[in-house]
């Protein structure tokens, strides 16, 4: 399967001195009731896009060369957040987010050949709770070098996800996918590591 994954990220700064004049009348209060209603509803529809995962997939064996698309939403129970990275994983679309969530899904193809969207299965789900997720890479198969920066509380549980402790707020943890564990830590880094590569010969 050929696809391509994307997500958003909000750029759009609030004004913190947007509201800060207090209206004089009755016209002024209604036009400030509308203004606060606009920018709450742009700051949800913000925060809705940034969690989802958008999907093209192109069929190399159809004559057709229309894209199809699927949208990947938050799952309604869990403490949705904001998707941060993306990665490929042997054909799997690996997702992490700012609640330190990695989520990893399975492409199923369809047997006829119509333009039936793949089938999507969540094959792991695990959490690096109080953090975020600011990188991903992977090192071997079914192996991922992780690197989070460290959020306090300021995140949420999801429920149905592996929780993985975070020892080190600024380390690389390299997950077994499979067995959804931490096989080593690498803790040299004074701040947060925001690339990596992994090289030919196994090295990062």
């Amino acid at each position: 399967i050929t696809y391509l994954a994307c997500s958003s990220k909000i750029t759009r700064e609030v004004d913190p001195h947007k509201f800060r004049l207090v209206p004089q009348n009755d016209a002024e209060r209604q036009r400030r009731r509308a203004a606060e209603a606009q920018e709450e509803m742009i700051q949800n529809e913000l925060n809705s896009v940034s969690k989802n995962i958008r999907v093209f997939f192109y069929d190399e064996e159809s004559n057709s060369t229309a894209v199809r698309q699927d949208v990947i939403t938050p799952d309604s129970l869990e403490d949705s957040a904001p998707i941060t990275n993306l990665l490929d994983m042997n054909g799997c679309l690996v997702c992490g987010d700012s609640h330190g969530g990695i989520r990893i899904y399975k492409w199923i193809p369809h047997q006829s050949n119509d333009n039936t969207l793949p089938a999507r299965r969540q094959i792991a789900h695990m959490q690096f709770r109080g953090s975020s997720i600011a990188c991903l890479a992977m090192t071997q198969e079914n192996h991922l070098a992780v690197s989070i920066q460290s959020r306090g509380e300021d995140t949420g549980i999801q429920p149905s996800a592996t929780p993985l402790q975070p020892t080190r707020p600024r380390g690389i943890y390299i997950l077994d996918t499979t067995q959804a564990t931490v096989k080593a830590v690498l803790d040299a880094h004074k701040d947060t590591v925001q690339c990596i590569c992994p090289l030919p010969n196994g090295d990062l």
